[in-house]
């Protein structure tokens, strides 16, 4: 059917190149529902999600991905991947204050 918005399976992550685990789309701008997707693997959306509250570790995994860097495939949500292999951790707001 015309129009249709194909799988992100289909398509692969648009930032590291991932093709297996979970794809997903990420809307970078909800003005149009359309315009702005992008295919990412979990890991890099949830990187892309972290950029705020951990920047430079987040910064060290986009500039591994431009060196080619094809990180394994995740296949269900686990926060604990983005801890053990990027550091990257959100802390809650008791441990902020």
């Amino acid at each position: 059917m015309k129009g249709e918005i194909p799988r992100p399976e289909e398509i692969g992550c648009q930032r590291c190149g991932q093709k297996e685990g979970k794809i997903m789309y990420h809307n970078s701008d909800y003005s149009h529902p359309t315009k702005y997707l992008e295919a990412l693997c979990w890991r890099c959306h949830m990187v892309l999600h972290s950029e705020g509250f951990a920047p430079e570790a987040c910064k060290a995994y986009w500039e591994s991905v431009e060196r080619g860097k094809i990180w394994p495939p995740v296949f269900k949500h686990d926060f604990g991947i983005l801890a053990r292999e990027h550091g990257i951790v959100k802390k809650s707001k008791k441990e902020l204050e």
